[in-house]
Parts: C-alpha cells; sequence; structure tokens
C-alpha cells in the first residue's frame, strides 16, 4: 500500500502522492525539478522505483548521519563510524530476502500505477482517434512529417 499511495511514481509532479508526504513534501521538490513527468526514469519499470528508492534512501542517510552528529555532540559521546558502517551492512546482508520483497512491492505499486495510467491514456486516444489512436503517437507523428516532406517535392 505505501508503493501506491505514498512512493508511486507520480511523485515527480504535484500529485497526490506527493501531498500526502505532508510536512516533508520539501523532500521531493529536487525530485520533481529533475524528472518530466511520466518520463522513462520517473515511470519506467524497475528504473523509477529503484530511482526513487536510491532518492528516499540518500535523504534517509544524509539525515540520519546529521541526527547523530547532533546526538553525539549534545551527549558529548563518540560514535564509532566504522561500526555503524560494518552494522548497516551486516543488516543488508541478513535481510537481504526481506529487502528483496520490500522492493517488488514498491515496484508492484507503481507498475499498477503505470499500467493504469497508460490504459487511461490509450483509450481517451482511441475515444478521439479511434484504432488509429492506439499506435504509439511517435508512429503517427513520423507518418505526418513523412508526408509533407513527400508534399514539398512535388513540383
Amino acid at each position: 500500500m505505501f508503493g501506491g499511495l505514498m512512493f508511486g511514481p507520480d511523485l515527480d509532479i504535484y500529485s497526490r502522492q506527493f501531498q500526502r508526504w505532508g510536512v516533508l513534501r520539501w523532500i521531493w521538490l529536487p525530485y520533481q525539478k529533475s524528472l518530466r513527468h511520466r518520463s522513462f526514469l520517473s515511470h519506467g519499470p524497475i528504473i523509477g522505483t529503484t530511482l526513487r528508492v536510491i532518492y528516499l534512501g540518500s535523504w534517509l542517510v544524509v539525515l540520519a548521519f546529521l541526527g547523530l552528529v547532533v546526538v553525539a555532540k549534545v551527549e558529548n559521546m563518540t560514535v564509532n563510524w566504522q561500526c555503524l558502517g560494518a552494522n548497516a551492512g551486516r543488516s543488508l546482508l541478513l535481510y537481504n530476502s526481506q529487502f528483496l520483497s520490500l522492493f517488488l512491492g514498491l515496484e508492484l505499486g507503481a507498475m499498477s500505477h503505470s499500467l493504469a495510467d497508460w490504459g487511461s491514456s490509450a483509450f481517451k486516444r482511441m475515444q478521439k482517434q479511434g484504432m488509429r489512436g492506439l499506435l504509439s503517437r511517435g508512429t503517427i507523428k513520423k507518418r505526418k512529417a513523412s508526408s509533407r516532406v513527400k508534399k514539398s517535392k512535388k513540383p
């Protein structure tokens, strides 16, 4: 549910998913500025979810690091960064099947969204253009462009 409601492909625009992040929405603003809506990097299979996981993971690492530095300074204690890194690495190895399951759940939520987007767009195009609307847009544009070139070559 998290993958479909909060972590889906539409985080690249001002969407419901984006709004559900509440006060943490600002985290997704650089992501929105760097990606086009419905691009392969946001809506693509595997790559879109991977990019969002890496993006959010980077924020979590930075915020955890800053939190540990603040706590270490306030509590006047030392943090063993090597031990902390080793524990994180060990957790990734010990729980790799759980992390894979989590990723697959996120991917299923994202793919259900992308398939719904694709299906509704195709249906709308078919209503407007008939069966011709089911062809890819690039094919239609190429045909129009090539017919213009042929017309201009005639005397």
